[in-house]
């Protein structure tokens, strides 16, 4: 029983609890225009702003607002989780968010204007509009509107009932002051006029133009760059001059009216300059003969007709043809220079070099062992008993038993030519004969 009764207690407080927190969560969705009065066709900004005590709801959009007999443009929207920022305003600081933001102004061929207003499904983690703890139901809210007066425009003056009016409402502006054109007669040339300000450039769609006489309008179109406030127009027009134009033209002016000084004013267009564009250069065209049709055609050939297949197969033919003998003549070369011709070739260059510079002992040294590898060349390896090179006995005395006598004997004869070729004795013949019998003698043969 006990227990029951504190239960009971702890409900009713956090009731009680969120009764006071609801109450205190105002909420109020409001459309603000900026202003109490606007003209018919005069551009406006309207705001949807949600305020309540609340940091932090969810919102949802149910109804778009609808401008009937106004022209509208959707400038932001939005929805979802947001927070509220408190901002000053005539009440003081209140926490605000705005939802939706929308251009408008009262187009001039409707008679009757009304605002659907916007409808807005909120939802707070603080909200509950029931008893039930821990829900959360949203909460619907219709915009309400700030009084907005309609104010008809007033007459034009009489003074300025000359100037032609479109229905230009707000504040506008051209940046140019004269315009220069290059004509050729009969020749289409373009015409840019820009207008710039704040105002209902949308009503703004043609503008009036004081042309020179016998000039045909071909073509004229506009586009709009810029958002919100500061927005410009350019008007382009296409012309053809059927007579010579002054040299000066003004394009005229319109009227307009200005809501923030109540009153009409004068756009004056810019000037043109026209001036005569000298006449293209033209080259005369050669004439020359077509030749005569083709009855039967086709786009495919056999291939072994094609010229560029058989110059494809030569370059392929010639490139392998190249990597062949590159390949042939560096094996032969590597062939050659590990051949024992080639060694012994390079051995007695080196031993003619020994000679023509007096190195005896050198010239005989490399001598010996040219000898040598030709003993071993023919199956009779020379057997030393030394391990220095051999000396010119040792050599003999090899030479004696592996060769012929006769072999033996011219060996022996060409080494005592050598040696008396040699001789310190200055008296001694220096016969080169004797020189080249000992070369050609141990020039290896094959």
């Amino acid at each position: 029983m006990v227990k029951i009764t504190k239960h009971f207690c702890f409900s009713i407080l956090i009731s009680l609890l969120f009764a006071g927190v609801s109450s205190a969560a105002d909420f109020e969705f409001v459309m603000d225009c900026g202003a109490s009065e606007v003209y018919f066709g005069q551009k406006f900004v309207c705001q949807f702003i949600l305020y309540s005590s609340e940091d932090f709801v969810d919102v949802e959009v149910v109804k778009f607002p609808e401008f009937r007999g106004f022209w509208s443009e959707n400038l932001s929207l939005r929805q979802g989780p947001m927070g509220l920022l408190a901002i000053p305003g005539p009440k003081g600081f209140r926490k605000q968010a705005i939802i939706g933001s929308y251009s408008v102004h009262r187009m001039l061929d409707k008679k009757t204007s009304e605002i659907i207003p916007m409808k807005l499904s909120v939802k707070s983690r603080f909200l509950s509009r029931n008893s039930n703890f821990g829900q959360n139901e949203p909460l619907l809210l219709l915009s309400q509107a700030v009084p907005l007066k309609l104010l008809p425009l007033p007459p034009i003056p009489v003074n300025q009932k000359s100037l032609p009016f479109f229905g230009a409402i707000g504040e506008f502006a051209t940046p140019q002051q004269e315009l220069s054109v290059n004509y050729r007669l009969e020749e289409p040339v373009q015409l840019k006029i820009m207008i710039q300000g704040r105002g209902n450039f949308a009503e703004l769609n043609t503008i009036p133009l004081s042309l020179p006489e016998k000039t045909e309008i071909l073509s004229q179109k506009s586009f709009t760059q810029g958002l919100g406030e500061n927005v410009s127009k350019t008007f382009d027009y296409s012309l053809v001059f059927k007579t010579p134009p002054p040299k000066n033209q003004s394009l005229g002016s319109f009227l307009f009216f200005d809501p923030s000084k109540r009153s009409y004013r004068t756009l004056q267009l810019p000037t043109v300059q026209f001036s005569l564009a000298p006449n293209p250069i033209r080259e005369e065209l050669h004439n020359f003969a077509l030749p005569e049709p083709e009855e039967q055609w086709t786009d495919s050939q056999p291939i072994v007709k094609s010229m560029s297949f058989w110059l494809l197969q030569l370059f392929l033919g010639v490139l392998f043809s190249s990597f062949e003998i590159a390949h042939w003549l560096s094996k032969a070369s590597r062939r050659k220079i590990a051949s024992p011709d080639h060694q012994r070739k390079q051995k007695w260059n080196q031993a003619l070099q020994a000679h023509e510079s007096g190195d005896s002992e050198k010239f005989i040294r490399l001598a010996t062992v040219i000898f040598t590898d030709l003993l071993k060349e023919k199956g009779k390896p020379l057997t030393l008993r030394t391990s220095t090179y051999p000396t010119k006995k040792q050599v003999l005395a090899a030479a004696q038993s592996n060769l012929s006598n006769e072999q033996f004997k011219h060996i022996k004869t060409l080494f005592q030519q050598y040696d008396h070729l040699f001789s310190p004795d200055e008296t001694a013949p220096k016969d080169q004969a004797l020189v080249k019998q000992l070369s050609e003698s141990l020039k290896p043969t094959r």
